[in-house]
């Protein structure tokens, strides 16, 4: 779904069926007919926008008709909405690769998701909603949107009139410790049963937009154990 500008997906979707000598094709959906992964796709559907009642439907239906084996979302708003139908895919023999309607949920959710980590032992940023702020705070502090992606409306508060102006600017904001260091993130893949196949740390060098421009992978065994960890707290399928 939403092929976008995710041509390497695409194409490493094409070796795969190559290299395992399966017949078969890589079809794309999207909003916009002139996307890049709609020009390279084996076949390209037009589709609403996630939060159309009917996306869902289109979707299924494009599945059914080009008999598609596996669906694969994208898109983070749209990974609740693939998890309460998995069943419904299923019934038509098409695995979502996607996770647990509570899994979905929750990691849409900054807030929840660092309070639910925590509870489980894993290291995650200290977090608090406007209401549980405690009175005696420690600058510096980040302030984000609780939903949202990309990293818009994510300021860090230096000082007690910077909070109180990005906690009425920020829309639903959580408040979080400030962590200092060199960002990472790290690719965890996990099978159908939620066991980790891969953990891939990678250092943020450059970003644009929120998304990384340019990168370095590596190999930290206390990245990994941390995603190793985090998979345990909340049992995901496929990449994340």
């Amino acid at each position: 779904t939403a092929g976008s500008r995710r041509v390497p997906l695409l194409e490493a979707f094409r070796r795969a069926l190559r290299d395992l000598r399966l017949a078969g094709s890589v079809q794309v959906t999207d909003v916009n007919m002139l996307s890049p992964a709609v020009l390279v796709a084996d076949k390209a559907h037009l589709v609403p926008l996630s939060n159309d009642p009917a996306y869902v439907d289109h979707i299924e239906t494009i599945c059914r008709r080009e008999q598609i084996g596996l669906l694969v979302p994208t898109i983070d708003d749209e990974l609740p909405l693939f998890s309460q139908a998995r069943d419904r895919f299923a019934g038509h023999g098409i695995t979502v690769g996607v996770s647990s309607t509570f899994v979905t949920t929750l990691c849409n959710d900054k807030y929840a998701t660092c309070v639910h980590l925590r509870g489980a032992g894993v290291a995650a940023a200290e977090s608090f909603l406007v209401d549980t702020l405690p009175a005696s705070r420690q600058f510096p502090l980040f302030v984000k949107p609780r939903f949202g992606r990309g990293s818009v409306g994510a300021f860090p508060a230096n000082c007690a009139r910077e909070l109180s102006f990005f906690l009425e600017y920020v829309r639903e904001p959580v408040i979080q410790e400030y962590l200092v260091g060199p960002e990472y993130t790290i690719d965890l893949f996990c099978d159908m049963e939620s066991r980790p196949i891969s953990a891939v740390p990678r250092e943020r060098s450059v970003i644009r937009a929120g998304v990384i421009d340019r990168g370095r992978t590596v190999k930290d065994s206390a990245l990994i154990d941390l995603a190793l960890a985090t998979a345990a707290a909340l049992p995901f399928v496929g990449p994340c």
